[in-house]
């Protein structure tokens, strides 16, 4: 029979894998929305140079206010994907640290069963060697 620690690490170990995926999805999310700013930075570049070369074509100030409004969203989101990555770096820091604890109490339950087991061999052994020898001394 598995003791209860051993089932109670298992599932920790399940927790913290679940865990691990939601992270690996919020830091594709954030790399996808940071290169989306830096495309969308870089575009700007380009745009105002344009601008400054063709001031007759086109309304520069628009898309100025365009861009900033893109940009705050867009900035706005990488915040908050960074504070569920926050998040849920700190909650695998917890099971982790729970699937250890649990780990740490059934290596202790496991050396004292070991211990007891030996110390009963131990005394098995005395008797049969104090048998042995009252049976040849009498």
């Amino acid at each position: 029979m598995k003791s209860p620690f051993v089932t109670l690490s298992r599932i920790k170990k399940f927790e913290l894998d679940e865990e691990r995926r939601r992270l690996l999805a919020e830091l594709e999310q954030e790399e996808i929305n940071v290169k989306k700013l830096k495309d969308l930075n870089e575009d700007y570049v380009s745009e105002k140079e344009f601008a400054s070369v063709h001031p007759e074509l086109c309304n520069f100030g628009l898309y100025t206010e365009q861009y900033l409004k893109k940009k705050k969203a867009l900035e706005h989101q990488i915040k908050k994907i960074r504070e569920r990555i926050d998040a849920l770096r700190d909650k695998m820091s917890a099971i982790y640290k729970e699937q250890k604890t649990y780990d740490i109490v059934e290596e202790n339950h496991q050396k004292e069963a070991l211990k007891t087991a030996e110390t009963q061999e131990q005394r098995m052994l005395d008797e049969v060697g104090t048998n042995t020898y009252i049976k040849k001394h009498s």
